[in-house]
Order: structure tokens, then C-alpha cells, then sequence
């Protein structure tokens, strides 16, 4: 009998003792020297300043160490010898108000079960701060590249290589990251004593290019700095389309545009042959880099005489609409004339590499907002807001109206925004021979002529074949409008004439950018910008009659 007894009494306080399970631990407590509890402001918020043994409150305020204060919103909690008068959280801290005079604990249930038992019989009116701490794990990260910085809770720990203690039963944030990487984060969660190691590996935001010329020594600027001189073996360039430029003294400029593929070799510019400079000795090579300005034109023998605008109208905005010029704008500089071309696939191409301030053919590339004259090789100009629409200038077959650029936003309403007749905005397309896009008037109708994979920007411009006379019987006839990939300008270089097409507008970006129309063979973007100083095509506007 008394075996049994001793064993019944065994399993009650087996029961009634905590099994500390929880991964919380006292870090500190102690009273706080002259701070006494506002039992007023208890009795009037709790009913009752005292335990039911008549003895007065006193305070706890419960601290986190190493863990968020968060944390306290997941604990439940009850007292064994002493009594909870009142609890609450204030200003993001946990408040216990306990009897006085008494001696026991406080379980917390988190995780587990954690025990604090008082270490002696509190002060009445007492107020005692209570720090927990959590028992911690070990978190490892390996980093690919080595210099890579790593960062645990917000806090660099490392370069590399990094092992932390972290407190179990929260989770921990971590970020990864090195110049010409993409950084790596996330959350990393323990629930017992234990190590997680990860190994994590960034990656690159950059390509490598290899550039070379014949002869070797020419300068190399990538998006307008320079870099370093031919041959340029294998270095980082950060991902996207580069304008690559290379001059040397007894050459001419050559520039082209290449694109930077993660963690790929760009060889596109491996076998760069400098053509050598005609006007070298008398060092008269003049460049176009400019925007043109409104300077009155002479008359030219050679300007076509075809209808300046078509009939189709065009909504750039909710309450505007517009007729599109027949023709990209060219500029004759021996007679500084300004004309329309004769066809609306016409482009002048390669041609465009022999502008001059006496050059008597025509060109069709224009720098943006660089200056006032069109043969000027400036590149800098202070005053960005006096941008000099290029329909101010008198266009000897404009039929004396009033010409101008539609902005970043109208490009954008014409492609994405407007509604027509038929659905249909824009179509790409091989015109008479020539890529390009063809742009539908609001009134379109499709019977008109049937045109495929119409208002798709991915698509290439073989997804609709029109010869001459279709052109011009069926679509133009009907309104119809067709911007050829006329290519790009940069200094005396052109490239990518018949495959890249750029249209101006008439919004900068910043004091080296403004907004244009681009698109080649799968891909159109209406608000792409760019460089200014970079030679683009320009398809004026006027204003369509009601």
C-alpha cells in the first residue's frame, strides 16, 4: 500500500511539474530601481489593483532578446502560485501585472512549454523587466562568387562565407549580393536545435564582348564611355543592347549595336575593319548629331512633287487626331531644303554616312535636341526644354501646313490605346520589298485588305507580303500608313538599315535620352528611348480637318 501511495504521488508531481520543451530561455530579470506601478491607471483599466489575497500589483514587462517583439502576440501563458491580475501589450511590449508578496511561476506556452519561476517574492507596486532570449541554431551560407556579401536579419555577416547562431522558433531573412550579380533572398526557419547550411549561387547581370579592329589601337566607348582600346578580350558589360563605338585618329567612326546575353560571349565585333578617312589630311570630316531647327529652306530642283499627307485620320489622344506625312522627312544641306520623300517606303540608307555642312545629297537620320544645325557635331546643349519640332521648318513639299512630332504619349495611344473601325491598329510587313510596320486609320475597314497577326508586337514583318500595287490600290488608297526600317545613325556609321526601325517623338528623357518608335523582326516597342545624339528617322504630323 504505501508503494502504491509513494507512486501516486510520484505521477501527480511528474503532472504538475513544466517539461521545459520550448526553445525559450531567460536572459535577465531584475527590478527596475525607482519605477513604481501606476496601480491607478490598473484599477481603473483592470477593475482590481490587487489579488485576491488583497496583496497589491506589481509590474513585469516581458523584453525580447535576439527575436522579434512580434513574437510575444504568439505567446498563451498561465501562473502556478501566484496570481495574473491583469496582462496586456503596449507600444509593442508584453505587460504581466502579478500579486506581490507571492512566490511562483509563469509557464509560457510557446513552442512547447517554458517555466520562468520568480526567484523571490515581489515588491508591491514593483516594476520588473523580464528579458527572454531563444536557445539558437546555426545557419550556414556558402556564396558563389566569393566576393558576395551576405547579409542574416539585415546585418552583413559575412563575405563568402558566413555561419551565424539564430534563434530557433522565428524565421530569418536572407539576402545575397555582388556588383554584376542578381541578388538572391529568402526565409530560413528552425524549429529545434539544428544547422542548415546553403550553398547559394548568383547569378551574373552581365555578358562578356570581345572587340576587335583592323588596325588594333582604336579607342572603344560602350554607351558613350570609354572603356578601353582594341583588342578588348572578354570583358564584363552589363546585359541589354550596347551602342559600341570605335574611333582612331586616320579612320572613319565606326558604331554598331550589340546585345548582351547573361553570362554569354558577344563575338559580333571580333573582325571590325576601319575604313581610313578620305578627309583625314584636311581634317574636314563633319558629323550629324543634331536635331534640325526652324531656319527657313531653298527650293531644290530634285524635290518630289507627291501629295504631302495621306487621307487616313488618326487618334493620338482621346480628343485629337491627325493625318500622317506621305513620307519620312529628308534634309538636303548644300541648299539646307527640307522635303518629304517621294514614297512611303523610301530610305536613303547608307548615303546618310556622307553628311557634310556642303553635302548635296539627301539624309534621313536625325540626332535629337543636340543643336541647330543638322550637320553640326556637337553633342552638348544645356537648354533641353528648347526642343525645335522639326515640322517648324518650312518643308518644300508640305503644302504649307503646319507640321510637327507626335510626343512619347500619342506614339504609344496610335499602337496601344486607340479604337478603330475594324479593331486593327498596326500590322508588320514587307512592303514593295521593304520591312516595316504599316499603321491602319481609325476607320479601317478590313474588307480593304486582309493582313495577318495584326496589333502583335512579337511577330516578324514576313506575316504580311504587299506588293507595289496593292499598296497602292488597297491600302494606301484607304488611308493607310507604312514606316520603313530606315536603320540608325551615329556619326558617319549606319547600320541596320531594312531590319531596325526608329521613329522620333518629340519627349525626352534626360539631358543624353529621348523617347522613339522601335522595332525590328519580332519585337516593337512604341516608348523605347535612346540616345539623342543617335541618327533616327522622323514621320511628321499635321493636324487632321474635321
Amino acid at each position: 500500500m504505501k508503494k502504491l501511495f509513494l507512486l501516486i504521488s510520484l505521477m501527480i508531481l511528474g503532472f504538475m511539474a513544466v517539461a521545459q520543451t520550448s526553445p525559450l530561455k531567460m536572459v535577465n530579470f531584475h527590478k527596475l530601481p525607482n519605477e513604481i506601478a501606476d496601480l491607478k491607471a490598473l484599477k481603473d483599466e483592470a477593475g482590481r489593483d490587487c489579488d485576491s489575497d488583497s496583496n497589491k500589483a506589481a509590474l513585469i514587462i516581458v523584453k525580447t532578446q535576439g527575436f522579434s517583439q512580434k513574437v510575444l502576440l504568439d505567446f498563451n501563458y498561465y501562473t502556478r502560485g501566484i496570481e495574473m491580475i491583469h496582462h496586456k501589450i503596449e507600444n509593442g511590449e508584453l505587460l504581466w501585472y502579478v500579486g506581490s508578496n507571492s512566490k511562483g511561476s509563469i509557464v509560457i506556452r510557446y513552442m512547447g512549454e517554458y517555466e520562468f519561476k520568480l526567484p523571490s517574492k515581489l515588491d508591491a507596486k514593483g516594476v520588473y523587466e523580464l528579458v527572454l532570449g531563444m536557445e539558437t541554431a546555426t545557419l550556414v551560407i556558402r556564396a558563389i562568387p566569393s566576393e558576395a556579401e551576405i547579409y542574416i536579419d539585415n546585418q552583413k555577416v559575412g563575405t563568402g562565407y558566413a555561419s551565424k547562431s539564430v534563434s530557433i522558433g522565428v524565421e530569418h531573412h536572407y539576402k545575397v549580393q555582388c556588383a554584376d550579380y542578381w541578388p538572391k533572398e529568402g526565409q530560413v526557419y528552425f524549429d529545434k536545435r539544428d544547422e542548415k547550411s546553403l550553398s547559394i549561387e548568383l547569378e551574373p547581370n552581365f555578358g562578356y564582348i570581345t572587340i576587335k579592329s583592323e588596325p588594333a589601337g582604336a579607342d572603344i566607348y560602350i554607351d558613350d564611355v570609354k572603356v578601353g582600346v582594341t583588342p578588348y578580350m572578354m570583358k564584363k558589360i552589363k546585359l541589354g543592347s550596347r551602342v559600341v563605338e570605335l574611333h582612331k585618329t586616320g579612320y572613319e567612326s565606326y558604331a554598331d549595336m550589340v546585345v548582351i546575353k547573361a553570362g554569354e560571349a558577344n563575338k559580333q565585333l571580333e573582325k571590325v575593319v576601319l575604313a581610313k578617312d578620305p578627309n583625314y589630311k584636311e581634317q574636314q570630316v563633319a558629323v550629324t548629331q543634331a536635331v534640325p531647327s526652324s531656319q527657313g529652306s531653298q527650293s531644290s530642283p530634285s524635290t518630289p512633287t507627291t501629295s504631302s499627307t495621306g487621307n487616313g485620320v488618326f487618334s493620338v489622344s482621346s480628343n485629337k487626331k491627325v493625318n500622317f506625312a506621305k513620307g519620312n522627312l529628308q534634309y538636303q544641306a548644300s541648299t539646307r531644303t527640307w522635303r518629304f520623300a517621294e514614297h512611303q517606303w523610301d530610305m536613303i540608307g547608307d548615303a546618310n554616312k556622307k553628311i557634310s555642312s556642303s553635302y548635296s545629297g539627301w539624309i534621313d537620320l536625325f540626332g535629337w535636341g543636340t543643336g541647330n544645325n543638322p550637320t553640326n557635331s556637337s553633342t552638348s546643349n544645356s537648354d533641353y526644354s528648347s526642343f525645335s519640332d522639326w515640322g517648324n521648318n518650312t518643308i518644300s513639299n508640305g503644302g504649307g501646313k503646319k507640321w510637327f512630332t507626335l510626343t512619347k504619349d500619342e506614339w504609344v495611344y496610335v499602337f496601344d490605346t486607340r479604337s478603330t473601325s475594324s479593331g486593327i491598329r498596326y500590322a508588320k510587313a514587307i512592303v514593295n520589298g521593304v520591312n516595316g510596320v504599316i499603321l491602319l486609320p481609325d476607320n479601317w475597314n478590313s474588307s480593304n485588305y486582309s493582313l495577318s497577326n495584326t496589333n502583335e508586337s512579337d511577330v516578324s514583318f514576313g506575316s504580311n507580303h504587299i506588293s507595289q500595287s496593292d499598296w497602292t490600290s488597297k491600302l494606301e488608297v484607304n488611308g493607310a500608313v507604312f514606316l520603313p526600317a530606315a536603320g540608325w545613325r551615329l556619326g558617319t556609321s549606319v547600320n541596320s538599315v531594312g531590319s531596325l526601325g526608329y521613329y522620333w517623338s518629340a519627349t525626352y528623357s534626360n539631358s543624353g535620352y529621348a523617347y522613339s518608335v522601335y522595332f525590328y523582326d519580332g519585337y516593337l516597342y512604341a516608348d523605347y528611348w535612346y540616345y539623342r545624339k543617335v541618327g533616327h528617322s522622323v514621320r511628321l504630323v499635321s493636324l487632321a480637318e474635321n
